[in-house]
């Protein structure tokens, strides 16, 4: 599904075309085309550095090579008015004039219900793949696979959000919600199904295991995932993660092993050519270089960074304007996440002969059991145990 809007920004005015799909608001609220005009005449000149500077999220700078007229192109993340974040794709172009003759059509043929997302079907191919997805993907290895599984995550609330408000006659809500509240209302109306979407079981390792914990308290508490959503797109990244002290010292640190980075991640066939977008995969050979070129003999990442990173989304997250738990009161929710004890301890296995074997077990899992609770914003466990 389509979810990203699109952008076309000239230097000297704007032009505007959204594509609104997963995102588009339906019910009493105004609707987004109420908001935006297709085309804006402006006299302000518009930069990158100002959509930054309201918050926008950069996530990438494409190519432009083929998109025709235009001067610059990114993709990245705005929350509009504060609400829930949104991906958008701003074109730049040097005139008003070249990017209503020369943009328009770009924008038209990836934008509306007819978009097309398929990398066959548009001239210009860059950024296909970030207009494809509705979740949130970025980089490589267990940073993007933690915020792809976010934006899983994202949609299972969503959907509980919008169960929610539909069997308590809840007025509409905007954005992915209310699109999810469209089906159910038409299968209600069409097929006589007043279907309850109930997520009550959590469960997940490692990145899984964070996002199952933010998942597990936005039902029970009837807050925001936003806060994580912020926690993915801003620190997903090894630059971020990595110790301080395991850092490269200085610019020439392990010089010897650069060679042997660059041979083992620009040989033919290498795995950052097969998996990362090319846009991004300088960037990714650059980030694992100083990751080989660091401290060896040590885990490499800031356990003490990352946990006050969550720390500091739980306390966001408790900030957050809470609606009801997505959950009818008194019902039962279960939180389980394995954990690894590195040094392990011995367990006892019961065998015919020998009739007892101790081995060691690395094995620790960590479970949350309570009931749904009547009121808005509650804990289901202290944020230090979660």
């Amino acid at each position: 599904m389509n979810k990203t809007r699109i952008s076309i920004i000239a230097l000297t005015t704007l032009l505007s075309v959204f594509a609104i799909a997963c995102g588009s608001n339906s019910g009493d609220g105004p609707h987004e085309a109420d908001l935006l005009r297709k085309i804006t005449d402006s006299d302000r000149i518009f930069t990158a550095e100002d959509f930054l500077a309201i918050g926008m999220k950069k996530s990438k700078e494409y190519d432009v090579t083929g998109l025709t007229g235009a001067t610059s192109a990114i993709y990245g993340f705005w929350k509009p008015g504060g609400g829930e974040s949104v991906e958008y794709e701003i074109r730049f172009y040097p005139s008003h004039d070249e990017a209503v003759s020369n943009g328009t059509s770009f924008a038209d043929e990836v934008t509306g219900p007819d978009g097309a997302v398929a990398s066959d079907d548009v001239t210009w191919k860059e950024g296909t793949r970030d207009r494809r997805t509705s979740g949130f993907t970025i980089g490589g290895g267990g940073g993007s696979l933690a915020v792809y599984m976010h934006g899983v995550t994202k949609e299972v609330w969503n959907l509980a959000r919008a169960s929610r408000g539909f069997h308590a006659d809840e007025p509409n809500s905007t954005g992915v919600a209310a699109e999810y509240r469209r089906l159910l209302d038409m299968l209600a109306d069409k097929h006589e199904l007043r279907l309850r979407v109930i997520p009550d079981i959590f469960s997940g390792a490692s990145a899984g295991g964070i996002n199952a914990v933010f998942l597990a308290q936005a039902v029970y508490s009837g807050r925001s995932l936003e806060p994580l959503t912020e926690l993915w797109l801003d620190n997903a990244d090894i630059d971020r993660l990595t110790a301080e002290d395991a850092r490269m010292g200085w610019r020439f640190a392990k010089l010897w092993a650069q060679p042997l980075a660059n041979f083992v991640l620009r040989r033919p066939g290498n795995l950052v050519s097969e998996s990362v977008a090319p846009e991004t995969r300088e960037e990714v050979r650059e980030k694992v270089s100083k990751l080989v070129r660091g401290r060896w003999f040590q885990p490499p990442f800031s356990g003490e960074a990352m946990s006050k990173m969550l720390l500091d989304a739980l306390e966001a997250m408790d900030g957050a304007l809470a609606d009801g738990p997505l959950l009818p009161p008194g019902h039962p929710i279960d939180l389980y996440v394995p954990t690894t004890d590195f040094h392990g301890y011995l367990s006892t296995l019961r065998l015919h002969s020998p009739p007892i074997v101790q081995e060691s077990e690395h094995r620790m899992p960590i479970g949350f059991t309570a009931r749904t609770p009547e009121v808005s914003g509650a804990w289901l466990a202290d944020p230090l145990e979660l």
